[in-house]
């Protein structure tokens, strides 16, 4: 596959020109943090930032001005002074409606903050490199948009392998994959515990772990 920019010769399904780094195929996206995704989505599913809770939206307009056509009611009739006149003029008045109170969720409630812990980086998907964060917790790794991390590089299975940060340690473990997991260029048939600047290889796509 020739690069439409630089015209070097490129392996088939390559997704970025290894000299220029300019994207081969038009249905993959990078978002501006270097996630991988598929082009048919509107924001990235890897970014923390879009997993946020969305903001008050004040769709019932509650905190809009209202006119209240209603006429007040009062207690004993007439007996405050109110006149007919009065009340017909103050049919027209401008009346705030507050928003319903929403009670606070407790912190039981609050959504789960993953702590950054690492990074997997690599210079084969882009000539200037990319780099995918990695939180506490499981990370999927595969073709599939449901994956943490994408790799949509032919001979990647749609969930290849998973990575998973558990007191202080990183464990990767091969997902019964079709071509296999490499650590350091050693396949894995079981899990194994990784340390800094190990390379992971996937369908030759090189991964260096870096640690925070």
């Amino acid at each position: 596959m020739n690069c439409p920019k630089c015209k070097t010769v490129n392996s088939d399904g390559m997704l970025f020109c290894r000299k220029c780094g300019t994207p081969l195929n038009p249905q993959y996206k990078v978002c501006p943090n270097g996630h991988n995704y598929p082009s048919d989505l509107d924001l990235c599913p890897h970014c923390p930032t879009n997993r946020a809770a969305e903001a008050y939206d004040d769709t019932d307009g509650l905190d809009k001005t209202r006119i209240d056509s209603s006429a007040p009611q009062m207690a004993g009739g007439d007996k405050a002074g109110w006149t007919i006149g009065r009340v017909e003029a103050d049919r027209d008045k401008t009346v705030i409606m507050n928003p319903p109170k929403t009670s606070v969720p407790s912190a039981t409630e609050q959504p789960a903050i993953r702590k950054l812990t690492g990074w997997l980086v690599t210079f084969d998907l882009q000539a200037s490199g990319v780099d995918f964060r990695l939180y506490m917790g499981r990370h999927l790794i595969g073709r599939g948009a449901r994956c943490d991390i994408v790799l949509q590089v032919p001979g990647v299975s749609e969930e290849h392998a998973v990575l998973l940060n558990r007191d202080g340690k990183f464990i990767l473990q091969d997902n019964l994959s079709a071509n296999g997991t490499y650590v350091n260029g050693e396949a894995i048939d079981d899990k194994r515990v990784l340390r800094e600047n190990d390379v992971i290889t996937i369908a030759g796509i090189k991964l260096k772990l870096k640690l925070v």
